[in-house]
């Protein structure tokens, strides 16, 4: 538990650091914009993060001295070159007022984070962590990105940015290797969330309203779905907390978000940098581009915004020139990982090398994402994905139903949606409310719409479109008004369920199995699981893990789930990566 409360600190003080010195630096010379709450600049700097680490990946392994002495330095030149403006903005917040909300606050907060603290002591339920994400760190922090690694193990081609921050702070044990970054944005959201709350009782009884509970529910809802997941360095929980931010601060739920202006710039910019960030962590969060087009549609066609010179004209080549920063290395680590700029669809046209990957093998692990996300039957994931709806629906909600009921209720609140909303265009005698003109809870709701259709079209797992669904069920009961009993009911309720599902943690932390590692000192890591060599034609060994897809984990480097015919080195060395012969030059 100390190494996760250090490796939180560690990464509070990084990221924030970042993220305040970008916002300063674009709030510069403008008085009238508003500051951001803390754990929003750290998700600003998180992303910053990310984005700078992708090109660096193409040609360092991360977890080198170069590396993250290279952070260091920049993290102490900017809190040296900036310890003014550092100290004011204590002296501000220490001498700002603290009254009873704050402190309420304050104390939810403190309880949030010892149940993430709890959760995340304890050992990952997540099977893909040790099929594949360990596998991933490891070569990000001993190697520059390595071509034709997906021909290893196909997987291992899937790039998402979230694993190049993750590598970096790593830190071993006595027991593996920890990853705190993803954890770490659990935080974040749990600080939303009690500062939504401290807002809300603060607030005057007329204009107290659901919306204060916006980031606790979707903290709770994200919690209860997937405590037994916290402790792996999974996307999908990652791509949640992105999505929530994105969401919360576009609907106004963290306070005003004016795009307008020159005021509101920056924050299009950082809805802009947020949403791309998304998508470089997983492809599944793409329709959440559509919420940085309309900030920018607004912000144009805004009266006081010129429309045939000055600032609006800068609006395309601001969002190309940031998408070429973001997406460009992630294009490119795409096509050194793969072959192809997109993976794993096998349709578009790859690089004409010698370690692209056989288009059959890209074919089974576009089927395998979408044949299990449609719960198909495991003899049947490997064959052709169904057209038709009529043949996966009944089956994949059957499942749902019986297995993940949540998903059922989330599905069940998005299909009302729709009549809350239109009931609440009549309590508020017409649509003025409602207007699609302006950043809100409407507009985010639709671009959730889009984000929920293309998820359960493509691959309807829970964990891809979470993200998605619970803005679709939630949205549109928020801004309904809250009186002062129900919302301490709520915050009651919100508090006996957290203590009752930090239960099980705690009592086996009062009762640890023989030979667990004491709790108090580091996380609970998986075991090494068991693998054999399998020599190559050319002589090299190759790890191979025990039975059916099974996992390598914390393996020594390379391992597989099984070796494809023709798999051989590119060279001498594994940084030149793998390639498979074709199948005539097998013979």
């Amino acid at each position: 538990m100390l190494l996760i409360l250090g490796s939180w600190l560690l990464l509070a003080l990084v990221t924030t650091t970042l993220g305040w010195s970008a916002w300063r630096a674009l709030a510069d010379n403008r008085p009238a914009v508003l500051p951001l709450p803390l754990e929003v600049l750290s998700l600003a700097g998180v992303a910053l993060l990310l984005v700078g680490l992708a090109p660096v990946s193409l040609v360092l392994p991360l977890g080198s001295g170069a590396v993250r002495g290279g952070l260091a330095l920049l993290v102490t030149a900017l809190l040296l070159g900036q310890r003014r403006a550092l100290a004011a903005e204590l002296r501000r917040w220490w001498a700002a007022p603290h009254p009873v909300a704050w402190w309420a606050g304050a104390g939810l907060l403190g309880l949030l984070l010892l149940a993430l603290l709890l959760y995340q002591q304890g050992r990952s339920h997540n099977y893909d962590e040790q099929l594949y994400y360990l596998q991933t760190l490891h070569w990000l922090e001993r190697f520059a990105v390595v071509p034709g690694l997906g021909n290893l193990h196909g997987r291992l081609a899937f790039n998402s940015h979230l694993f190049l921050g993750t590598a970096v702070f790593a830190i071993p044990t006595p027991t593996g290797t920890y990853y705190p970054l993803p954890t770490y944005l659990s935080v974040l959201l749990a600080a939303a969330a009690a500062r939504g709350v401290a807002r809300g009782i603060h607030a005057d009884k007329a204009a107290r309203t659901v919306s204060a509970g916006a980031a606790l529910l979707l903290f709770g809802t994200y919690f209860y779905v997937f405590r037994s997941h916290l402790p792996s360095p999974a996307p999908d929980c990652a791509l949640i907390i992105f999505l929530s931010f994105i969401f919360l601060l576009y609907s106004g739920f963290l306070g005003p978000y004016e795009v307008r202006g020159a005021a509101g710039r920056p924050r299009l910019l950082l809805l802009t940098l947020l949403s791309y960030v998304a998508v470089t962590i997983k492809l599944s969060a793409l329709p959440i581009l559509l919420l940085p087009l309309h900030g920018w549609w607004v912000a144009h066609r805004a009266a006081h915004v010129p429309t045939a010179s000055g600032p609006a004209n800068r609006v395309w080549p601001t969002l190309l020139g940031l998408g070429v920063v973001v997406f460009l290395p992630w294009l490119i680590r795409n096509l050194v990982l793969s072959g192809y700029p997109v993976y794993p669809l096998p349709g578009l046209p790859g690089l004409p090398v010698d370690w692209r990957m056989p288009p059959e093998l890209v074919l089974i692990e576009q089927r395998l994402v979408t044949n299990i996300a449609r719960d198909v039957l495991p003899a049947a994931r490997y064959g052709p994905v169904e057209t038709s709806w009529q043949q996966w629906l009944p089956r994949w909600w059957q499942y749902e139903a019986h297995n993940s009921p949540i998903t059922t209720v989330l599905l069940v609140l998005a299909a009302v949606a729709p009549l809350v909303a239109l009931w609440q265009a009549w309590r508020s005698a017409g649509l003025r409310k409602l207007s699609l003109s302006q950043p809100g809870w409407l507009s985010s709701w639709l671009v959730a719409l889009a984000g929920g259709l293309f998820w359960f079209t493509l691959a309807p797992d829970y964990r891809f479109g979470a993200g998605f669904l619970l803005v679709l069920a939630f949205w549109p009961w928020l801004p309904l008004p809250l009186p002062r009993w129900l919302g301490t009911l709520m915050l009651t309720a919100v508090v006996v369920g957290t203590l009752q599902l930090m239960r099980d943690p705690v009592y086996g932390l009062r009762h640890p199995r023989p030979g667990a590692v004491a709790g108090l000192l580091w996380p609970t890591l998986p075991p090494l699981l068991p693998s054999r060599p399998v020599r190559l034609p050319g002589g090299q060994v190759v790890r191979v893990a025990v039975g059916e897809l099974g996992p390598c984990g914390e393996t020594p480097l390379p391992c597989t789930h099984a070796i494809v015919p023709g798999l051989e080195f590119r060279g001498n060395s594994l940084a030149e990566g793998f390639r498979v012969r074709p199948p005539a030059a097998q013979r």
